[in-house]
């Protein structure tokens, strides 16, 4: 699970940690103005977190070892 941050590329691991981070941003902001009481809101949150749960698959090329 933390393989990546034992990676020997330096630049693995700053790609890596700095795509999370970015990634974590996005999920911070979109959820921030969710409604839990509004569909729509809840909705537009919910596909948001499929859309980064698919955006980490295309940061498995990146995991090199």
């Amino acid at each position: 699970m933390f393989g990546v941050l034992f990676s020997t590329s330096a630049w693995c691991r700053v790609l890596m940690v700095g795509a999370h981070l970015l990634l974590a941003l996005s999920l911070w902001l979109a959820t921030r103005g969710c409604d839990p009481s509004n569909v729509t809101s809840t909705t537009a949150a919910y596909m948001h977190l499929w859309k980064l749960f698919y955006a980490e698959y295309a940061l498995i090329p990146f995991f090199g070892r």
